[in-house]
């Protein structure tokens, strides 16, 4: 009659993408014959991408009655760290393209990460966080925040000089701006004020911009 024997086939782990590892067993219960093949062959299920698969097996020794304890094949995610790009604009300009890059591990020739780049929501000058996501499951993205940072848009405006006789109804102040250019729809907020003072003489016309989306520079 056929001898009765148990193999065993080992559990094996790789990373996604490495090279797939070698498949052994042993026997576990009863003998073999000093001199004997059992002809094993072992089988991983087909497959490369993260999950487990069952490692199963065939003896071709007609000899002996082969049982086997089947094993599992595990593949892990591969680790790799992007980082995403700090971007800076000055306000009320386009928003510069989303970028970064892989720096730590690497990826797969012809592999895809499916890296989604987000910016937090505003338009106003400040700092944003910049986040991101990978879809490809292979992998386990560790991303390096970015800040993109909306700078203050630079305007002169020259405060208009007036002139008007004692006695009279002080003139309006005005002024423009004459460096730099206001986003459409935008109001820079400024306020005028002449130093204190109606008698003959020079009085300062100073001047304040409340918009904080600009750097006012103003020419008295």
């Amino acid at each position: 009659t056929t001898r009765e024997v148990t193999v065993t086939i080992e559990d094996k782990t790789s990373v996604y993408g490495d090279a797939l590892k070698e498949l052994t067993s042993s026997v576990t219960e009863g003998t073999v014959i000093e001199g004997d093949d059992l002809g094993i062959a072992l089988t991983k299920a087909e497959g490369t991408t993260v999950g487990e698969y069952a490692i199963t097996g065939t003896a071709s020794n007609t000899n002996y009655n082969v049982t086997f304890v089947n094993g599992t094949y595990t593949i892990t995610t591969r680790e790799v760290t992007v980082t995403i790009d700090n971007k800076t604009s000055v306000y009320g300009e386009d928003l510069k393209e989303l970028t970064s890059n892989v720096t730590e591990g690497t990826v797969v020739e012809g592999d895809d990460l499916g890296i989604v780049l987000t910016k937090a929501e505003g338009k106003d000058a400040g700092e944003y966080a910049i986040t991101g996501t990978a879809s490809n499951t292979n992998y386990n993205v560790t991303f390096v925040d970015g800040t993109y940072t909306i700078t203050t848009r630079e305007v002169t405006v020259t405060i208009d000089n007036k002139t008007s006789v004692y006695g009279e109804d002080l003139k309006e102040l005005t002024s423009n701006v004459t460096e730099g250019t206001v986003i459409e729809g935008d109001d820079l907020g400024i306020a005028l004020t002449k130093a204190e003072g109606t008698t003959v003489g020079e009085y300062a016309i100073t001047g304040t911009a409340s918009n904080t989306n600009y750097d006012v520079t103003f020419v008295e």
